[in-house]
């Protein structure tokens, strides 16, 4: 089966920095532990996490999803999340290796750096890098006891960038909390749509 992320390759480095340390800065946060890529003591008050799981095909649904195809999906997302949920207004991959991306999104007028790890027809874990808001996002492929299909999104994020009770958290904290809770839901919908309209990029080639 081919790779859906293509080659690895060193994108686009920042403006302000010269080829070679924006390569290396990069490589560094490809090869860094999670614990490392966005570690930050933890404010109790800063603190948000939700999860929600949805079916990857409910009663009624004329087309059924593989785990191929929502694996598929998730990679997709993560190259580029703008066609997916309608949160983030801007994504740039800047660097990738075998089974990881850097990249940046921009969310509510900020833009976050990302490392996502892969690991195949399971999960997507997006650690957050650099930004106002750092924490863990997790996309993940599960089963239930029945062995049906299902679709987790969750995330444990720290908003201390933003003042406790402001109005900027309590609205960062809304939306990232409507976000997720329609997310999983949305992406489905994406898959299904792409596959429909025929999209080249919908099926895994093996």
């Amino acid at each position: 089966m081919s790779d859906p992320r293509g080659p690895s390759t060193v994108q686009r480095i920042g403006s302000s920095e010269s080829r070679a340390d924006g390569v290396a800065r990069l490589r560094r946060i490809l090869a860094a532990p999670p614990a490392e890529t966005g570690a930050r003591r933890r404010d109790p008050e800063s603190a948000i996490a939700v999860s929600n799981t949805v079916a990857v095909n409910p009663p009624g649904e004329p087309l059924v999803l593989t785990r191929e195809d929502v694996w598929r999906g998730l990679v997709l997302k993560a190259e580029n999340a703008l066609p997916f949920v309608t949160a983030p207004t801007k994504c740039t991959v800047l660097a990738r290796s075998e089974n990881a991306i850097v990249r940046t999104i921009e969310l509510g007028g900020h833009e976050l750096g990302e490392r996502v790890t892969f690991e195949p027809q399971r999960q997507v874990r997006f650690e957050r890098t650099s930004g106002p808001v750092l924490g863990t996002i997790l996309n993940e492929i599960r089963e239930d006891l029945d062995g049906n299909l299902e679709l987790t999104f969750s995330f444990d994020l720290d908003t201390d960038g933003y003042a406790p009770g402001s109005a900027d958290q309590r609205d960062y904290e809304a939306t990232m909390t409507d976000d997720y809770l329609h997310g999983a839901t949305a992406t489905l919908a994406a898959v299904r749509r792409m596959i429909t309209e025929d999209h080249p990029a919908a099926r895994i080639v093996g």
